[in-house]
C-alpha cells in the first residue's frame, strides 16, 4: 500500500507541473496496486476530467468519450453520463446520447446539465417542444445559471411560441456572458451589444499559436474553411466564386468537415479545388494540416454559426485570417484579421464595433452562383402543381421560423386581412410553429422542404416575398430575386438586418428594374 501512495504522490507532483498524461499513467498504476484507496481514486478521477477537457477543447470528441467512459468505470456519476451524452451528441450519435443522458437523469434527477444536454439533442432533431420542457426543468433546478436561458429562448422562437419571450430577453440582457454571439445578434439588433458579446465569447479561445514554416509558395495559397461545401446555402452561394479564382495566381484549398452528400454542388467543389476532409481531425490537428499546406490566407465561412470549428482559427495556422459570409457580425477575435462586407451592411460608422479590419467589396458582399437553372414555367401551372389558390395573391416567406417575430407577424396579418384573397406561403420549418401561427390566422399554406432546384422553380408561383426582421433573409432573399419574385424588406440597425437591402440594391443595379422595396426602420 505504501508503494501505491508513493506512486500517487509522484503523480500529483507531475500534474502540478503540467505533466498531465504522465501523472495519469502513474495514478492508474497506483490505483491498480491499491483499488480501495479513495484518495488515489479521487485524484485519478480529477486527472481524467482534466484530460477529457483537453480533448473537448480541441473538438476531439472521440477521445473525450474514451476518457469519460474510464471515469464512469470508477464512479457511476450523473455528471459523467451527462458529459458522455454531450460528447456523443457532438459526434452525431444521437441515439447513444439520449441513452446516456436518460441514464444520467435516472442516477440523479436533480442534475440540471442532464436536462440541458438532452434538450440539445431533441432540439437538433426538431423536437422543440420537448427541448423547451427540458430546458425549463434545467432552469428550475439551477435558476442562477444564465446559460440555460438562451436555449429556452431559441426553442420557443423556433416554435413561434412568443409567450414569455420578452421576459426571457430581459433576463438575458442582465446575464452577460451567457449567450452565444449568434443567438445574441438574432435577438438584439444593437451593434455595440453584439460586439461586446462576441469579444467576450472569442476570448475563451486561448490556443497557443503554431510556429509555421516560412512560406515558399510561387502562388498565393488561399484556404476556405467550412462544413457547407455541399447542397447547402454556403455551397450554393460560394461555388461560383471558387470556380472562378485566377489559377495563375492562386491555389485554392477547401477544408471541409461537413458530410459528403454526393450532390452536384459537392462534386463541383471537389473538382474545382484542392479538397481536404478534416472531419476526423481535432482542432489542433486541423490547424497543423492547414499550416503544413502553407496557407497564406485562410477564409472562415462559419464564424459562430451552428457546427462551427472556430477553435481551428485560434491556433493562427495562417498569417492572414478572414471572416466572410457565414456569420453576419464581428467575431470579436484577436486572431481574425479581416472581415469582408459592403458599405450597406457595414457602413463606416459601424467599424468601431468590429475587431477586424474591414475589406469592402463593391456593390454587394454576397456572391451568387450564375449556374443556377433558368426555369421558364407558367405561374398558373406552378400554382396547380403546389396546390396554391389559382387567383389568390400569394405572399411567400421561406425563412426559418425562428426569424419570425411577433411584431413582424402582426404586420403580415394586416396584409393577409386586407383581402380575403391574400395568403401566406410559409416554409414548414417544424411541426410546432404552424400550430401556434394557425391560432392567429387560417390563411397560411405550408411549403415542404424540397431540393434546391425545385425550390427555385416553385418560388416563381409567389407574387411577393415578405422578409423577416430584425434578421433578414440572406440566401432566401437572393433565391427569390433570381427566380423573379420581388422582395419587401425592413432596413435595420445591424449587419443581419441590412442584408436584404444590400442584395436588393445590387439586383436593381444590374437588372435595370425594380426587384423589391426597402423600408427604413423608423425607431
Amino acid at each position: 500500500m505504501q508503494k501505491a501512495q508513493e506512486i500517487s504522490n509522484a503523480a500529483v507532483a507531475k500534474i502540478k507541473h503540467g505533466q498531465i498524461f504522465q501523472g495519469y499513467k502513474l495514478l492508474k498504476e497506483a490505483h491498480k496496486l491499491d483499488p480501495g484507496n479513495t484518495d488515489i481514486r479521487t485524484n485519478l478521477l480529477l486527472v481524467i476530467e482534466k484530460i477529457t477537457l483537453i480533448f473537448f477543447n480541441k473538438a476531439n470528441y472521440h477521445k473525450a468519450c474514451y476518457y469519460t467512459r474510464k471515469a464512469i468505470k470508477l464512479q457511476n456519476s450523473a455528471r459523467f453520463y451527462a458529459n458522455l451524452g454531450h460528447f456523443m451528441f457532438m459526434l452525431g450519435n444521437k441515439h447513444g446520447a439520449i441513452k446516456s443522458l436518460e441514464k444520467a437523469i435516472e442516477i440523479d434527477s436533480d442534475y440540471a446539465n442532464s436536462y440541458l444536454n438532452l434538450g440539445n439533442v431533441y432540439f437538433s432533431i426538431g423536437g422543440f417542444n420537448q427541448a423547451a420542457l427540458l430546458y425549463q426543468k434545467a432552469i428550475e433546478l439551477d435558476p442562477a445559471n444564465g446559460s440555460l436561458l438562451s436555449p429556452l429562448y431559441d426553442a420557443k422562437a423556433h416554435m413561434c411560441d412568443w409567450r414569455g419571450l420578452k421576459r426571457l430577453s430581459r433576463l438575458l440582457d442582465r446575464k452577460e456572458g451567457h449567450e452565444s454571439p449568434f443567438h445574441n445578434l438574432i435577438r438584439v439588433a444593437n451593434e455595440e451589444v453584439n460586439f461586446k458579446v462576441a469579444s467576450a465569447w472569442s476570448s475563451q479561445y486561448e490556443s497557443p499559436r503554431l510556429s509555421t514554416p516560412k512560406h515558399t509558395n510561387k502562388k498565393i495559397n488561399v484556404g476556405y474553411l467550412s462544413d457547407g461545401f455541399r447542397d447547402f446555402p454556403t455551397g450554393h452561394n460560394l461555388i461560383g466564386v471558387l470556380e472562378n479564382h485566377d489559377r495563375s495566381k492562386y491555389n485554392i484549398y477547401c477544408y471541409s468537415w461537413g458530410k459528403n452528400d454526393k450532390s452536384k454542388v459537392r462534386d463541383r467543389f471537389m473538382r474545382a479545388n484542392k479538397f481536404i476532409d478534416i472531419n476526423n481531425l481535432d482542432d489542433e490537428e486541423a490547424a497543423r494540416k492547414i499550416a503544413g499546406n502553407q496557407i497564406d490566407i485562410l477564409v472562415d465561412l462559419k464564424g459562430f454559426t451552428l457546427n462551427n470549428r472556430f477553435g481551428i482559427l485560434s491556433y493562427k495556422p495562417s498569417p492572414v485570417q478572414i471572416s466572410y459570409l457565414g456569420f453576419p457580425g464581428t467575431t470579436g477575435a484577436k486572431f481574425i484579421d479581416y472581415f469582408i462586407a459592403d458599405t450597406t451592411v457595414l457602413p463606416e460608422s459601424s467599424q468601431k464595433y468590429y475587431s477586424e479590419k474591414i475589406l469592402y467589396l463593391p456593390s454587394c458582399y454576397r456572391p451568387v452562383d450564375t449556374d443556377y437553372p433558368k426555369i421558364k414555367i407558367n405561374k398558373s401551372t406552378l400554382r396547380e402543381k403546389y396546390n396554391l389558390p389559382k387567383d389568390a395573391r400569394i405572399f411567400a416567406s421561406f425563412n426559418q421560423s425562428y426569424k419570425i417575430t411577433s411584431e413582424m407577424f402582426k404586420v403580415w396579418l394586416k396584409i393577409l386581412d386586407h383581402s380575403p384573397n391574400n395568403y401566406l406561403w410559409q416554409l414548414e420549418s417544424n411541426n410546432f410553429f404552424h400550430k401556434n401561427l394557425a391560432k392567429l390566422t387560417n390563411k397560411i399554406i405550408l411549403a415542404k422542404d424540397v431540393a434546391h432546384e425545385e425550390h427555385l422553380e416553385r418560388i416563381k408561383a409567389a407574387d411577393l416575398a415578405l422578409d423577416t426582421y430584425p434578421v433578414n433573409g440572406h440566401t432566401t432573399t437572393v433565391e427569390a430575386l433570381i427566380s423573379g419574385v420581388p422582395v419587401v424588406t425592413l432596413k435595420g440597425k445591424h449587419f443581419a438586418s441590412r442584408v436584404s437591402e444590400s442584395v436588393l440594391k445590387v439586383f436593381r443595379l444590374f437588372s435595370g428594374r425594380k426587384s423589391g422595396r426597402i423600408q427604413k426602420h423608423s425607431n
